[in-house]
């Protein structure tokens, strides 16, 4: 009966870190969005938010953007956090494009919102300001052992 006891309590262990181990990462996507732009310059606002639900603590390592196929003017990704400005992608020129740029944003257990704005540059469509922006953004979460 012992054995059997402890048997079990080492499978039970043996289950719970297989399902979390040590270097897990998570991805969250905001899905296909388009953002109507309310302010005037070249910074779009508002911003398009995404919440990351996570288990324990991590850090964004990566960021893919994906551009609509309306995307007519050279613009950056900037990720921001309450206002503030935390990671920049290279500049994204116009047409059909993927950039994907590294990180290390923290997020903490739980739910973390990051916002996601386009910065724009004249020529293509803009004429000095960004009007809309969209596509499909992606983080990597690399969660803490």
């Amino acid at each position: 009966m012992r054995a059997t006891a402890a048997l079990s309590a080492l499978l039970l262990g043996l289950v719970a870190a297989a399902a979390w181990p040590a270097s897990a990462t998570r991805t969250y996507t905001t899905g296909q969005f388009v953002v109507t732009c309310t302010s005037t310059g070249q910074v779009c606002k508002p911003a398009k938010r995404l919440t990351v639900e996570t288990p324990r603590r991590g850090k964004v390592t990566s960021v893919r953007y994906t551009t609509s196929p309306q995307h007519c003017s050279a613009l950056v990704l900037q990720v921001v956090r309450k206002g503030r400005v935390l990671a920049t992608s290279h500049r994204i020129e116009a047409g059909d494009q993927t950039e994907v740029f590294s990180t290390s944003i923290a997020v903490r257990k739980g739910a973390s919102t990051l916002g996601f704005r386009a910065k724009g540059f004249l020529g293509g469509c803009n004429t000095g300001r960004v009007g809309s922006w969209g596509g499909k953004v992606t983080v990597t979460v690399k969660l803490r052992g």
